[in-house]
């Protein structure tokens, strides 16, 4: 099955993520209307900008190669856009570069981050109390796997950050008496 032009436009059109499509001298060239929902501004208005003029001052504004690189590595570059209304917005990056019409473009993929910024900062806020703490304490996932442990759990298992942090799992080995697993050994609270 292939797409039509006009299906192609519609799909583009109404993708859940902003897409921009740009010149390497970073003029905007086109838009969809997920970025002019992202941005708060009408389609006319983003193509009469740069994109230096939604990208905050303090944060770089990256080059054709640099975004097409990192997406190809796996890495999506992070950064901010600025709304109309002054608004800072988290965003990641992935892009690459086009031929249209015989020129190279951008065409950038933009998505808000905003949720996910919160909940870094959050676990970061948590982590910092946990490791504040000379009671046991560690942080686990869904599926049993370490996030991290504090000094006080680290000393009695008698384990370093990186057997945590890459510990395939709490073992329960009856009432309350825990241990991780990792690297193919499993670590127990010494019996006193």
């Amino acid at each position: 099955m292939s797409f039509s032009a006009y299906e192609t436009e519609q799909l583009i059109e109404y993708l859940p993520e902003a897409l921009f499509l740009e010149d390497f001298d970073g003029n905007i060239l086109d838009v969809n209307t997920k970025a002019c929902q992202l941005l708060g501004y009408r389609k006319e208005e983003l193509l009469d900008q740069g994109v230096d003029k939604i990208v905050p001052e303090d944060k770089p504004v990256f080059m054709p190669g640099e975004i097409d690189k990192a997406t190809r590595s796996g890495e999506p570059i992070e950064t901010a856009n600025v709304h109309r209304d002054g608004t800072e917005i988290p965003v990641e990056l992935r892009g690459t570069i086009i031929e249209v019409k015989g020129r190279e473009r951008l065409l950038v993929s933009v998505r808000e981050i905003t949720e996910r910024k919160d909940r870094e900062e959050k676990l970061k806020q948590f982590k910092l109390a946990v490791q504040g703490s000379t009671d046991l304490m560690a942080a686990i996932d869904r599926q049993y796997r370490y996030l991290f442990a504090n000094q006080a759990y680290k000393d009695l298992y008698g384990v370093e950050d990186e057997d945590v942090q890459d510990a395939d799992t709490v073992v329960r080995y009856g009432g309350d008496e825990r241990g991780l697993k990792a690297h193919g050994k499993t670590f127990k609270k010494p019996t006193r």
